[in-house]
């Protein structure tokens, strides 16, 4: 009778296994198919030299002061690179707030800026975003970016063809 309870719970799990594999298959081949996993199939013609600005209303003076015309850029999350600054504009930081009468007003903080990066690289500039290294970003995306030895959080403020 143990001998017999034995050979049903092998024969069980054989088949349970087999079962979760083709499960596993199937849904794999699903998610290939939908484009959520594989390949990218991104084929980009035209790729050229584009100019990106990228904007942030506060930073610290510091670190807006650390940045260097020629500093290489890169987004950390898909690891694609934004190409070299080739200018800098920094002004009083833009704090957002409310005044007595609930109107939306702006002030400036001591120890902060706020800063233009414009950076050049390649890729192309497209009705359906900026495209680099198959990456797609668009104006207003809010994005880290590494500059040199620094990092901000702003966003994408205008791109051109070059």
């Amino acid at each position: 009778m143990a001998n017999n309870n034995r050979k049903f719970l092998k024969k069980f799990n054989i088949i349970d296994f087999m079962i979760g594999i083709i499960i596993i298959a199937i849904v794999l081949f699903g998610l290939n198919q939908l484009g959520i996993i594989g390949p990218r199939d991104v084929v980009v013609d035209n790729v050229s030299k584009i100019e990106i600005v990228f904007f942030q209303e506060e930073v610290n003076s510091f670190t807006a002061d650390n940045v260097k015309i020629g500093d290489p850029s890169t987004e950390p999350l898909l690891n694609t690179s934004f190409g070299e600054v080739t200018s800098i504009k920094t002004g009083p930081s833009i704090s957002y707030g409310r005044n007595k009468y609930g109107e939306q007003t702006t002030s400036s903080k001591d120890g902060y800026s706020h800063i233009y990066i414009t950076l050049t690289s390649n890729g192309k500039v497209s009705d359906n975003g900026i495209i680099i290294n198959g990456n797609t970003y668009y104006i207003g995306q809010v994005i880290n970016l590494r500059v040199g030895t620094s990092i901000f959080y702003g966003r994408i403020d205008a791109a051109n063809q070059l």
